[in-house]
Order: C-alpha cells, then sequence, then structure tokens
C-alpha cells in the first residue's frame, strides 16, 4: 500500500500550479498572436482601400485582384472582430465559392462568430483599443 505523505501531497500540488501557469501561458501567447494576425490584417486592408476597418476587410474580400488566401484571411479577420456591420455582408455572400472553398469556410465562420456574440480577445481589442489607432 501506498502512503500518501505530506511531500507527495506538496508534490501534487506543484504539478498542478505548473500546468496551471503553463495553460495561462500558452492561452495568452495564442490570443495574442491571433489579435496581431487580425490587426495585420487590418492595417494592410486598411492602408490598401483607404477607409475604415469594416469596409476596407470588404472591399479586400469583393476585389477580384486579391488572391483566395488573401480573401479568406479578410473573411476570417471579420468573424474574429464580430462587428455586426459585417453580418450583411456575409449573409449576402454566403457561398462565395472557389475551387478550394477556403472563403466559404471563412465565411460560415464569421457569420457563426458574429450572431454568437462570443467574446473574443481580438475583438474586444478591436473595439477597446487599436479601433482608433489605425
Amino acid at each position: 500500500m501506498s502512503h500518501i505523505t505530506k511531500k507527495n501531497i506538496n508534490m501534487i500540488k506543484m504539478i498542478i500550479l505548473i500546468i496551471f501557469i503553463l495553460f495561462i501561458t500558452f492561452t495568452l501567447v495564442f490570443t495574442y498572436y491571433i489579435e496581431l494576425l487580425v490587426k495585420s490584417t487590418c492595417i494592410k486592408a486598411v492602408n490598401k482601400y483607404n477607409t475604415e476597418i469594416i469596409s476596407a476587410l470588404v472591399n479586400l474580400i469583393q476585389d477580384e485582384n486579391n488572391c483566395s488566401k488573401e480573401k479568406s484571411r479578410a473573411l476570417w479577420a471579420l468573424g474574429q472582430l464580430g462587428d455586426i456591420k459585417a453580418l450583411e455582408f456575409l449573409i449576402e455572400n454566403y457561398n462565395y465559392t472557389n475551387e478550394d472553398n477556403i472563403c466559404d469556410d471563412e465565411a460560415h465562420f464569421a457569420i457563426k462568430k458574429i450572431k454568437e456574440k462570443t467574446f473574443n480577445l481580438p475583438g474586444f481589442l478591436w473595439r477597446w483599443t487599436w479601433k482608433k489607432n489605425i
């Protein structure tokens, strides 16, 4: 039979604490990375189309000169931002297709994300901080 000693209990507590700290660190780093990708996509669109963020992303998606990767990233960014102003455009263009349907997938994601109104850090940061600075 094994004995549960105070030393073993302290070791288990330490392992749980380390796992918790690693989880929080990973979550923060991953969230910050997503926020940087969204911000980068928005900055590129705003610089290219010289308009506010949501309109710039919509213009990027509608522009036939942009590749599907750029369009899908803009669709993804719209979903991350969660701005209700993008919903009408997304629903009207719900069945946008190309050979790999990546834009369809991102449009579905964006619509779902906006309709659910779930909290996401990029959307929060956009509304409260860097929206005014782009």
